[in-house]
């Protein structure tokens, strides 16, 4: 077992790069700081730090054993995937274990979860990711399902508009949709508009919105918002994402710059291309039939993100996963309301936690989470409605495998 306390940034002396620039850089977008590792507090960042022996190396080893680290390199650095594999440890342990003396999952390799650690390997324990039941097949399937519907039936205003936009954007025409187990899948469910409300003469959407996340035979459930808030937009006319698939990569998101520090920036994942994903505009934050009249317009913009305890809508048209709960692979709801932080001034005390979730477990199974990657996320927009379009073989419609989820 490793003897000491492990943690981003820490590296076995044999295994420092020679040049940490070119280590670090493909992890980090251009602006990022390009030879530090980056905290979760605002403003905290690691430097390469040598620790003698084969600490890291052998933890890297143990994660690998017992099934967090399937992907990654035993080469002694405490990178970010280690780190997503050393959290995703120990909110497995909390939650699926029931065991939540381990503490808070931060990623910290300390004495509690090195003990835990130990006792894996010693009894031959292998974290188990396939979920209890059968729905993972069923929800390609639908989605399958979904997409010939949309190729048989393409007067929706929202797939005209879709099919139709010809310039260059990481969106994919229907007919390009992509369904495949293999890869990193995101779904975006929008409710119906009962979870529309009004305030202040605008039409603001609770954070009630679904997403599941499926990668590798994982699958976990969150809660967020596909919509932008009308107060965060900063225009009459906010950006909504337009239904359909959509291609992301590893990124970061809140890029401030002061000086050569970033404040609060923080992972995330960011259209594909530099050209970004396609969005319709929309007045008074509703969505009309009339809103698709002027067509859709790239933007870069539009990222995947954490939207704090989930309280508020943070977004300004990007897709924002609430904090406060998620649900495992054994459809259980984790809360993590004590633990996940209401905003970035209390992330020194607290976590993001659900969407510390997504990232991990998207970044312990990516084959190559590098922000240049060819690695996509393929994040699908659909709405609440969209689900009862198909049925399975025994005639249950889309809506309601999906509820079973909720």
């Amino acid at each position: 077992m490793p003897s000491s306390t492990l943690r981003i940034g820490n590296v076995d002396s044999s295994g420092m790069p020679a040049d940490k620039r070119r280590f670090i850089l493909p992890f980090h977008d251009w602006t990022i700081n390009p030879t530090w590792f980056r905290g979760d507090s605002n403003s905290t960042w690691y430097k390469l730090a040598a620790k003698s022996g084969f600490d890291v190396t052998v933890l890297q080893l143990y994660l690998q054993t017992i099934g967090f680290y399937p992907k990654g390199p035993i080469d002694g650095i405490f990178g970010y995937r280690t780190h997503s594999a050393v959290r995703l440890f120990q909110e497995y342990v909390r939650t699926n274990d029931h065991d939540p003396t381990i503490g808070t999952a931060d990623g910290i390799a300390g004495p509690k979860t090195l003990a835990r650690l130990d006792r894996w390997i010693a009894d031959g324990k292998v974290a188990t990711w396939k979920p209890p039941d059968n729905l993972q097949s069923k929800i390609f399937d639908g989605l399958n399902q979904l997409c010939e519907y949309f190729l048989k039936h393409p007067a929706d205003s929202a797939i005209k508009v879709l099919n139709n936009h010809n310039s260059p954007s990481s969106t994919r025409k229907v007919a390009d949709w992509k369904f495949d187990s293999n890869d990193i899948h995101l779904i975006g469910i929008r409710r119906d508009d009962t979870s529309v409300i009004l305030k202040n003469g605008k039409f603001v959407r609770r954070n009630d919105d679904i997403f599941v996340l499926l990668v590798n035979g994982v699958r976990f459930v969150f809660q967020g918002s596909t919509d932008p808030s009308p107060s965060m937009a900063n225009r009459e006319d906010a950006a909504f994402l337009i239904r359909g698939q959509h291609e992301y990569r590893f990124g970061w998101h809140k890029i401030s710059t002061i000086g050569s520090d970033t404040v609060k920036v923080y992972r995330a994942f960011r259209p594909k291309s530099s050209n970004g994903v396609l969005v319709v505009r929309a007045r008074n934050g509703q969505m009309t039939p009339s809103s698709y009249a002027h067509g859709a317009q790239a933007n870069s913009s539009i990222n995947i993100h954490w939207g704090g305890a989930g309280t508020t809508n943070w977004s300004a048209g990007c897709q924002v996963i609430a904090g406060s709960k998620y649900k495992n692979i054994r459809n259980e709801t984790v809360d993590l309301s004590k633990s996940a932080s209401p905003g970035y001034a209390a992330l020194n005390l607290k976590t993001r936690g659900a969407y510390n979730v997504l990232i991990d477990a998207a970044t312990v199974f990516a084959d190559d989470f590098r922000c240049s990657s060819s690695d996509t996320l393929y994040y699908t927009l659909l709405y609440e409605n969209d689900l009862t379009k198909v049925r399975d073989s025994a005639g249950m419609d889309f809506k309601q495998l999906i509820t079973d989820l909720l």
